[in-house]
């Protein structure tokens, strides 16, 4: 017991002296460190505290917080030296090129450096060939040398150099010969070009114009061949009188004694009266007339009226009313007949 209690005693003091130095090394690492807000400043604060962590003990290295702490470090690391070796392989080696890149980038004064030293070892030689760059490129470098001067403030230089470009280039443009412009005369008596034209677009819009007339043609003898209202109403007549002495010659017309019209043909055929289901019977709806009636409905209706009866528009009848009768029954009901 006495010997673990003693061992368990040193090892809570190894880890209060662990934390005590870890502390006192990271409280160092915070009063050394300066305010730089620099990019290369803040890349040597990262390696310097990766360095730092990975010299602390090894119950403290242990701790989770702390492994992940130094894991984003280390990748954080390994980005800011890929980063910079792919700048240091992506520099331009003209300084040309490098002065069009500080250019874009707004560094104005550095690009002018640039630019006017580039430019006149360019033009040593006199033939603006001395570093291998052509012509345009050299033109191009001194209009942004141009640009830059001025974005810079030294207008006066800019102003000089722009108008010493402007002089070279007029001075060795060729020049191109004006045409001469055609008689006006001529112009007018000239023919003008029928069909003449030729290219894949005219064929096609003049196929396309031909089969629209050919459409339009054929449209119109579809019109001319269909018959009129006329011609079918005059056709429909014929037939119909040699219809009718067809059946005058058969004897089933008579054009003296014309057919009545059947008074129930504007009713469905299922309500007529000389239908199958309606000639009586059980199955005998009572809808009552289904076709116009004449004069004599009207009278019998008027003799059922009380009241004209009353006024004596209307004879009384003569037959006994039957209103006071009364229907006995047998008592004897339903059984077999005799």
């Amino acid at each position: 017991e006495a010997f673990s209690s003693s061992s368990s005693s040193s090892s809570s003091s190894t880890v209060v002296v662990d934390h005590a130095m870890a502390h006192v090394l990271l409280h160092q690492f915070v009063m050394e460190q300066k305010g730089g807000s620099n990019k290369k400043d803040r890349k040597k604060q990262k390696r310097e505290l990766l360095n730092l962590f990975k010299s602390l003990p090894e119950s403290i290295q242990s701790r989770p917080a702390l492994q992940l702490t130094m894991d984003d470090l280390q990748t954080a690391v390994n980005n800011d030296d890929a980063s910079s070796n792919n700048k240091t392989k992506s520099t331009p080696k003209s300084p040309l090129e490098e002065a069009d890149v500080l250019f874009l980038q707004g560094q104005y004064q550095e690009a002018c450096k640039l630019y006017q030293g580039a430019l006149t070892n360019d033009t040593d030689d006199g033939n603006g060939n001395g570093n291998g760059n052509d012509d345009d490129t050299i033109m191009d470098s001194q209009l942004r040398y141009v640009q830059a001067l001025a974005m810079s403030g030294q207008h006066e230089a800019s102003q000089e150099l722009w108008q010493s470009l402007e002089s070279y280039t007029e001075n060795n443009t060729p020049t191109t010969k004006a045409a001469s412009l055609p008689d006006g005369g001529a112009l007018e008596n000239k023919t003008l070009p029928r069909g003449t034209t030729t290219g894949s677009s005219s064929r096609s819009s003049i196929n396309k114009k031909l089969a629209a007339a050919n459409t339009a043609a054929k449209d119109d003898d579809d019109e001319a061949d269909k018959p009129s209202r006329e011609k079918i109403l005059r056709r429909r007549a014929r037939k119909r009188e040699a219809y009718l002495k067809e059946l005058e010659s058969k004897g089933k017309y008579n054009p003296d004694r014309p057919t009545k019209p059947d008074p129930e043909r504007w009713t469905p055929k299922h309500e007529r009266s000389r239908s199958g289901k309606n000639r009586g019977g059980r199955n005998h709806n009572n809808k009552g007339l289904n076709s116009a009636q004449g004069g004599g409905s009207r009278l019998d209706a008027q003799r059922l009226d009380a009241a004209a009866r009353r006024a004596g528009k209307v004879p009384a009848s003569s037959v006994p009313s039957s209103a006071n009768l009364k229907v006995s029954s047998g008592g004897r009901k339903g059984g077999r007949r005799r």
